[in-house]
């Protein structure tokens, strides 16, 4: 759930300001559309990241939706992406 009084914006983040919190198995058919979709349109973005400011490592983001994407990313060679970044006053 988001609250009405999110901060809610769209930011290019380096794979390296994302943090993995999540170490379920992933589905390779899933990875591997990813895959070929940034390799046929390199210059393009496969969809949005969701990430919150981590809690634990000050400048970096926690990946809440998008963990297919990641390693997709991270197998094309890309180095950053497209996120919508929400941050909650907690």
């Amino acid at each position: 759930m988001i609250t009405p009084e999110a901060k809610v914006t769209i930011q290019r983040i380096p794979l390296e300001c994302l943090q993995i919190a999540d170490f379920t198995p992933r589905y390779t058919s899933m990875v591997l559309k990813y895959v070929e979709m940034l390799r046929e349109y390199p210059h393009n973005d496969a969809g949005l990241f969701r990430v919150k400011p981590s809690k634990t490592h000050k400048g970096m983001f926690a990946v809440e939706d998008g963990y297919h994407k990641l390693c997709a990313y991270i197998i094309a060679a890309r180095r950053d992406a497209l996120c919508i970044v929400i941050e909650e006053n907690a």
